[in-house]
C-alpha cells in the first residue's frame, strides 16, 4: 500500500468539513420554526447527517484494505460512488445511518442544549457588565 494508503479516503474527508457547518446552518433555521432546542437540534443532525453522510460512505469504502493479490478498484471517490451507485444505487450511499443517527442525534441535542445555556448565561454576563 505504501504511502497512498495513508491518504485513501482523503478527498472525502476533507468534503465532511462541510457536515458542521451545514449543522450549524440547519440548527438556526431549525430554531426559527420550533421554540424546543432539543427538536431543532434533533432535526439539524438528522438533515446534515442525511445531506452528508454518503461522503462518509465513500469514505470507509476507500479506507478498506484489499484482499491481498485483488486489485484495488476504489481508486477515486467519483470511481467508488459510480461502483457503489451501478451495485445498489440510492440505498448503498446510506447504508449503516440507523445506527449512526442514534448515536449522535442525541449527543448533537445535548451539544445545542449546553450550548445555549451557555449563550444565555453569556448574554446575561454582557448585560450586566455593561449596564451601568
Amino acid at each position: 500500500e505504501g504511502i497512498p494508503g495513508f491518504y485513501r479516503g482523503f478527498v472525502p474527508s476533507l468534503m465532511l468539513c462541510s457536515h458542521g457547518a451545514v449543522l450549524l446552518v440547519s440548527y438556526d433555521h431549525f430554531k426559527v420554526l420550533f421554540q424546543s432546542v432539543l427538536v431543532a437540534s434533533c432535526c439539524a443532525k438528522v438533515f446534515a447527517t442525511t445531506a452528508t453522510y454518503p461522503l462518509q460512505v465513500v469514505r470507509s469504502v476507500m479506507q478498506q484494505r484489499p484482499s491481498q493479490g485483488e486489485a484495488f478498484e476504489y481508486t477515486s471517490a467519483g470511481r467508488t460512488a459510480s461502483i457503489l451507485w451501478q451495485r445498489s444505487g440510492v440505498s448503498a450511499f446510506y447504508r449503516g445511518i440507523l445506527p449512526q443517527m442514534m448515536r449522535t442525534v442525541p449527543q448533537s441535542m445535548a451539544f445545542f442544549s449546553i450550548y445555549e445555556y451557555v449563550l444565555k448565561g453569556m448574554a446575561q454576563l454582557w448585560s450586566l457588565s455593561h449596564a451601568g
